[in-house]
């Protein structure tokens, strides 16, 4: 049941993104097109959604659900990933929808960091019964 709930939240997690980036696809930037040529950027958007998805089935299996609570290598590599996707740069003259990969790695980080805390602690209480 709870590796079920786990990988459900992967799923909410991504569509919650997904839909943040299809909101803010919306709003164009005024400089590029005049407003009577712009069209909803579906290609970019869908772009930013599938980066979405491959980080999170990279983040899923550096995590699997199965193994919780989660080895240190396995928490420190988690850790590393989601500083690495903290790491990737934005650029100030992109479509609104670009700043949401920015939101989604920040929020990566502390969700994992959040996680580790957790697991840290299930750990502990694990050794300490043991």
């Amino acid at each position: 049941m709870a590796a079920r709930l786990y990988r459900i939240s992967f799923f909410v997690y991504w569509a919650a993104f997904a839909a943040i980036t299809a909101r803010a696809g919306q709003f164009p930037l005024a400089w590029h097109r005049p407003p009577e040529l712009w069209q909803y950027p579906f290609a970019g958007v869908a772009v930013v959604c599938t980066l979405f998805a491959l980080a999170l089935l990279i983040l899923y299996r550096i995590l699997p659900a199965a193994r919780f609570p989660w080895s240190w290598r396995r928490l420190v590599a988690a850790l590393i990933y989601s500083a690495l996707l903290l790491s990737i740069p934005s650029f100030s003259d992109q479509p609104p929808y670009h700043y949401v990969v920015d939101t989604f790695a920040l929020t990566t980080f502390w969700a994992v960091l959040a996680l580790s805390v957790v697991s840290i602690g299930v750990m502990r209480r694990a050794n300490r019964a043991a």
